[in-house]
Order: C-alpha cells, then sequence, then structure tokens
C-alpha cells in the first residue's frame, strides 16, 4: 500500500529516476504535522473506481443513434450472457431498433428517446431493422447485432 501525504507547507518527494521500476515513495515531511492530511491509494489490485462495484451487477449500457437510414453504431457487439441496456435516439424522424426473434423492439422520436434491457445467451449474429416507416430509404434501415 502506498500512503501519500500532502500539506499546507512544501515537502520534497524523492523518486528513483533510474531504469528500476520501483519507486521510492518516501517522503519528506515539515516538522509541524499540524497542517497535514494523509490520503491512501491502494495497490494495483485494488484500484478500481468507487462505483464499478454498482455497475458490475448492472447492464451494460449501448447508446445507438437512429437515423434516415442508418444506425450508430453498426453493428453492435455484445457479450453472450450479459444483461445489455440498449438506449436508442432519434435525430430525425421516428425510427425502432426490432429484432423479433428475441424480443426486442426500441422504439424512439426526436426529443423522446426509448430503452430496453435484455440478454442474449446465445452466441451468433442476428439482424434488426427499423419498424417505423421513415421515409423512402426505410425498407434498406438494417444492422447487426454481434453475440460473442
Amino acid at each position: 500500500m502506498l500512503v501519500i501525504t500532502a500539506c499546507g507547507t512544501s515537502t520534497t518527494d524523492k523518486v528513483n529516476t533510474n531504469e528500476d521500476p520501483v519507486m521510492d515513495t518516501t517522503a519528506s515531511m515539515p516538522a509541524d504535522d499540524s497542517n497535514v492530511e494523509e490520503m491512501v491509494v491502494a495497490d494495483d489490485t485494488d484500484m478500481i473506481a468507487d462505483d464499478t462495484e454498482e455497475t458490475n451487477d448492472g447492464p451494460l449500457i449501448i447508446e445507438v443513434e437512429a437515423y434516415q437510414f442508418d444506425y450508430y453504431p453498426n453493428p453492435i457487439t455484445i457479450p453472450a450472457g450479459q444483461k445489455v441496456t440498449i438506449m436508442l435516439s432519434s435525430r430525425d424522424s421516428g425510427h425502432s431498433l426490432s429484432i423479433p426473434e428475441l424480443g426486442i423492439n426500441i422504439e424512439a422520436y426526436p426529443d423522446q428517446p426509448g430503452e430496453q434491457t435484455f440478454t442474449v445467451d446465445e452466441p451468433g449474429t442476428y439482424a434488426f431493422r427499423c419498424m417505423i416507416y421513415c421515409g423512402s430509404g426505410h425498407k434498406g434501415m438494417e444492422g447487426t447485432l454481434i453475440v460473442e
């Protein structure tokens, strides 16, 4: 564990600058420690953001933008067995992202996004398409979901 000390007076940190990857973590301390604050930094195995634990159990969030006549990103790749939330937004008209075989149908309109949370256990490639008529290129508005 590495302890970093900060204070109101100037300190001099000694760092090993040679080729050796190990750092000397000692620091000179002021004689008066009345203005000293201590911060503990975990070693490499514990360097995880505080909110990571909350998101580990939550779904993988994928933001998808629909527009005439495509999706971004496209294709979309997700891990098999992982809970996923697709958040669909539209920049120009009503659109949807529909994969009937997986029970997925998300609709979005400008300023009115849609979302759906799901899990796909079986790896494979699944086609999705827009099910809301959105103009002359609507028939070709398709994409691919890849489950690995």
